[in-house]
């Protein structure tokens, strides 16, 4: 970079140190006029002095006071032509130093917005990837409790199955077996009471035939043919056995059916909301993949981007010495340096003005 702003102004005063070199009084035998020509030069000296605070014209009020006019006067056009460097040194170095700044405060207000944009972007991610892992676990929970659920339907439902199915073995094998004696029974009563018929014929033919006397009555006029009147009842009694174990295996039949429908009806359902809960744990993993991919690349890039701030603001740091530690303003500095060579633009003025007329200061 130019040398620092305010450097240019030791030179000036280097100059008044070396013109200061011990020399006769030139006021000492000087007319009236040259005496109210110094008196002015002092005056306008201690005044701008004051007003800007000028240590260059302070210095200049003991040359007015002591050294000769000539002298003074090419002390002064030295002091104006070094001023206008130093002004136009100073304006090279303000151009350098507001560049620059500007630049680096053009990457810090860049990087700053990225940051802030990420740090935005970056709650939002992290917020996501929350909600998304507390939505996993929700599922996670549903599918489980929904498992668990078919599962003990499924156990309940096999045990009424098993159930089920011995209850209707066990009434088909009992009513066969009532079906079995019925058909014993029913067979006895009919056979012994075709052999009662037959043998009570026979009998009634022989008395019919019979030439000798009658021999003594032993009690029965025919054959046994069995209790045909109790026959009745009782297979009418197992009659109804084998209809109650028909209405028992209707009735455990239909039963079986329904429980079945109704199991396969809950099945279908928890199967149905399984399947859509799944669906659903697909789509939010992969979201949730994608969140945590999305923030790892935030974060990254939140890390580049506060670099680049951090850089910038090392850049500001860096250029406060060469250019905004000089004391004064750029400003400051350039409304000093006017009024020190209007001052001193003054006082040659003041000096040309011996000898010669029409000339107002």
């Amino acid at each position: 970079p130019p040398p620092r702003a305010g450097a240019a102004v030791a030179r000036p005063l280097t100059l008044l140190r070396a013109a200061s070199v011990a020399a006769p009084s030139a006021a000492a035998g000087a007319s009236d006029a040259e005496l109210a020509r110094r008196e002015r030069l002092i005056s306008l000296f201690r005044g701008g002095a004051s007003k800007v605070h000028s240590a260059l014209l302070s210095a200049l009020v003991r040359r007015a006071e002591d050294d000769p006019f000539a002298k003074v006067k090419t002390l002064i056009q030295d002091l104006i032509e070094r001023l206008l460097k130093e002004a136009e040194s100073e304006a090279n170095h303000k151009g350098w130093c507001d560049k620059e700044a500007a630049l680096a405060k053009q990457k810090r207000d860049y990087a700053a917005a990225e940051v802030k944009k990420l740090n935005g972007q970056q709650e939002q991610l992290e917020a996501q990837r929350d909600q998304l892992q507390i939505w996993l676990m929700d599922l996670a929970m549903e599918i489980s409790d929904i498992n668990g659920t078919l599962d003990n339907a499924t156990s309940i439902r096999d045990e009424e199955k098993t159930q089920n199915a011995e209850a209707i073995k066990n009434a088909t094998d009992d009513k066969a077996a009532v079906k079995q004696a019925y058909d014993i029974l029913d067979q006895y009563y009919k056979t012994a009471a075709n052999e009662a018929e037959g043998t009570s014929l026979a009998q009634t033919s022989a008395k019919a035939h019979r030439q000798t006397p009658e021999a003594p009555d032993a009690g029965f006029d025919s054959a046994y043919g069995g209790a045909q009147g109790a026959s009745t009842g009782i297979l009418g009694m197992l009659e109804l056995i084998m209809a109650d174990y028909d209405d028992l295996i209707a009735d455990v039949t239909k039963a079986e059916k329904e429980s079945a429908e109704a199991f396969l009806a809950l099945e279908t359902k928890l199967g149905a909301s399984t399947a859509e809960k799944t669906v659903a744990q697909g789509e939010r993993s992969k979201a949730l993949d994608a969140a945590v991919v999305d923030l790892a690349a935030a974060k990254t890039k939140m890390e580049t981007e506060q670099g680049k701030l951090t850089a910038a603001l090392t850049e500001l740091l860096a250029l406060k010495p060469a250019c905004f530690d000089g004391g004064m303003t750029a400003a400051e500095r350039k409304a000093q340096r006017e009024e020190e060579i209007a001052a001193l633009n003054q006082a040659l003025c003041i000096l040309d003005q011996h000898g010669r007329e029409g000339i107002t200061c």
